[in-house]
């Protein structure tokens, strides 16, 4: 599903002396990239989730070349990116539309050696993808509760504008679900239609 051994591919066809490659986290195709793996592989096995910021401090990038289906979002991007990494990630990785720009990572084709290793022949040197850092933050910073949120009293009161009945009884829904959202409490389903 993550397409590690798509990027085990890629990463020895492509065979960049500047590169090494760190598998962070234990499953079953572990043996098997092992086996095949070069100079410039490492495998870290399981790391807590407490520990991962430092596992994310460690890296240069993150890369999610997952093949899909149920790869629904890619919470991984979300918190490499909060500790200033770009990512790559397959067209399949559900947040890539809304994460990923030339500013944060680089998109390739789902199942596709030859599209990662496109991307990761491109991949700038180290101090380039350092500068990137400040960027990213504040790009995932949008992306926090306290922005959707925002979006979701921003979404009510377009309603609440653009609904044409006054009644009394509509008008106190709008005002309750506004308020709710003002003390981040969000809208059950129900109570949005």
């Amino acid at each position: 599903k993550k397409g590690v051994d798509i990027l085990l591919d890629a990463f020895q066809e492509v065979n960049r002396p500047d590169l090494h490659l760190v598998y962070v986290g234990a499953g079953p195709m572990e043996p098997q990239l092992r086996a095949a793996s070069v100079d410039r592989t490492h495998f870290c096995g399981f790391v807590n989730q407490q520990q991962m910021p430092a596992a994310y401090q460690m890296m240069d990038v993150l890369a999610l070349p997952s093949r899909g289906p149920g790869e629904t979002w890619g919470l991984a991007v979300n918190e490499a990116m909060a500790c200033g990494k770009p990512a790559i990630v397959s067209d399949r990785v559900g947040c890539g539309a809304d994460l990923i720009n030339p500013a944060t990572g680089w998109t390739c084709t789902a199942d596709n050696v030859e599209s990662l290793c496109c991307v990761l022949a491109s991949l700038p040197c180290r101090e380039d993808l350092r500068r990137l850092s400040s960027g990213i933050r504040l790009h995932i910073a949008k992306w926090s509760f306290e922005w959707q949120l925002r979006g979701w009293t921003a979404a009510i009161e377009s309603l609440s504008l653009s609904s044409r009945c006054l009644c009394a009884r509509c008008i106190g829904q709008r005002a309750r679900l506004r308020d709710s959202a003002q003390r981040g409490q969000l809208p059950a389903r129900r109570d949005v239609l």
